[in-house]
């Protein structure tokens, strides 16, 4: 397979959305400005709009790197799952995880962006990502259920946005106090909810 490399333009577009995606995690849409961008990337206003059209886009782009490096690691956790119980768990190991090693830029895009109802694109991709998580959890206990692990009558809907708002709520917590083994209370509730599927 031939690997074909980037141009410097597509280098340079990458680097501000890497960039980019951290500020926003941390400070929010709202609160982060243009010249937080070019003070984290260390590249001119005209270079950046070079490239962007204006923060909207930069934010829509930082928003879907983050989704994507997030979804990588969930991919990756479950994967070595054995069992579906231990594949939601492992979901869930995720963010404990990101929480524990960023705690101080740990505000997770898909909360505060939800939060910013001004921004109705980032609003509406932010709600998208969420569904598409939340589909992933009830396809792991729909496939409990057929595999015989989790009972016929599981609430499987219940159950995934249950954990959702847990982790989501979780990841707040830990931002607002630095205290990152409050996820601890999460992962136990967590528990506790996959139990009621069995």
């Amino acid at each position: 397979m031939v690997k074909i490399e980037k141009s410097k333009a597509e280098r340079t577009k990458a680097f501000i959305i890497e960039r980019s995606a951290a500020l926003f995690n941390c400070k929010g849409y709202t609160d982060t400005s243009l010249a937080d961008i070019m003070g984290a990337t260390g590249l001119s206003k005209g270079c950046i709009y070079g490239n962007f059209e204006n923060k909207e886009e930069i934010a829509l782009a930082a928003f879907e790197y983050s989704f994507q490096k997030m979804s990588q690691q969930f991919e990756i956790q479950v994967s070595f799952a054995k069992t579906h119980r231990a594949r939601i768990i492992a979901y869930a190991k995720v963010y404990e995880m990101f929480t524990k090693h960023h705690i101080e830029t740990s505000r997770c895009l898909k909360l505060s962006t939800a939060t910013e109802a001004n921004n109705r694109r980032l609003k509406t991709i932010t709600a998208g990502n969420l569904e598409k998580w939340q589909q992933k959890l009830q396809e792991i206990m729909e496939e409990g259920i057929a595999a015989g692990e989790f009972k016929k009558d599981a609430a499987v809907t219940q159950t995934a946005v249950s954990i959702i708002s847990l982790l989501e709520g979780g990841l707040m917590i830990a931002q607002l106090t630095g205290d990152p083994l409050s996820m601890n209370f999460v992962l136990a509730s967590i528990d506790i909810l996959v139990s009621r599927l069995e």
